[in-house]
């Protein structure tokens, strides 16, 4: 390894580049212990990948930025070797695949348009042209365990295929001023079809935001909607409030087209319904 921590890594100016020295791992091992990363951590380059985290580490990612150049499916960015370690995530949207009962892989590129990779699904979504009469295709590439509320604008016509994975969202959320509680708003005049996976709420959701607000409910639909073989939990919206109308999927002057073996499923300690259609 180019570099074994065990505490710490930082720079003076907020950057660090790791890369091999001429050893096949990774540029980084967090061999137990607790560490912070903060600053940019660059960690292209080395042959099997960027940070491995072994022996029941913990990592602390809040202050720091990730960046893998020539990431790829067995290059990951960060795996967890034993998936014992604990990750601290920040603002940096990771993705992550089960590799085995041992092993969690993390990548910083989570969905793609053909061959194009995006960081997030937002960015995905903002690079749909507007107007499309053919829907653009958006692939996840993998689980997302961190993900913040999207707005999606107006005209935008898209289909998210989740190819089997989970998109859990935390707060903050999104929304219009005032009332930026939902996981996703679809705005009207867009299309809109998710298919083929699960979106959930992280349990620290549970606990109130200090910056931003809590997610309240999924999806807040103003928009043409169709949901083909997805699963919706709402185990853990925030429900810490005096308001009552209280649903996973809310759609106004919108349209729902439910297909396939979707579930929505409601929450009743807080009395959550599934749907709710104004």
């Amino acid at each position: 390894f180019t570099e074994e921590v065990n505490n710490s890594v930082q720079s003076q100016d907020g950057n660090v580049s790791v890369s091999l020295l001429g050893n096949e791992s990774s540029g980084i091992q967090v061999n137990g212990g607790n560490v912070t990363m903060t600053g940019t951590i660059n960690v292209s380059g080395n042959e099997f990948g960027g940070i491995e985290l072994c022996h029941g580490g913990a990592l602390d990612l809040t202050g720091a930025t990730l960046k893998c150049d020539d990431e790829a499916d067995s290059k990951p960015v960060l795996w967890n070797d034993d998936t014992k370690g604990t990750i601290t995530y920040g603002t940096q949207v990771l993705g992550k695949k089960a590799v085995n009962d041992s092993k969690d892989h993390y990548y910083l590129y989570v969905a793609k348009i053909g061959e194009t990779k995006y960081e997030s699904l937002a960015e995905a979504i903002a690079a749909v042209p507007a107007g499309g009469s053919t829907p653009t295709t958006i692939t996840m590439l993998c689980d997302v365990t961190n993900a913040v509320g999207i707005s999606v604008p107006s005209n935008k016509n898209f289909i998210v295929d989740f190819d089997g994975h989970t998109y859990t969202v935390n707060k903050p959320g999104a929304g219009s001023t005032g009332t930026t509680t939902q996981a996703f708003q679809l705005i009207a005049g867009s299309t809109v079809v998710f298919k083929n996976g699960t979106i959930d709420v992280a349990e620290d959701n549970l606990t109130t935001a200090t910056v931003g607000k809590n997610i309240k409910r999924l999806i807040q639909n103003y928009a043409n909607l169709t949901l083909e073989n997805m699963t919706l939990d709402g185990t853990n919206l925030y429900v810490n409030d005096s308001n009552t109308n209280r649903a996973v999927v809310e759609t106004a002057n919108g349209s729902v087209s439910i297909t396939g073996s979707t579930s929505i499923a409601g929450k009743k300690d807080g009395d959550v319904r599934a749907l709710n259609v104004d």
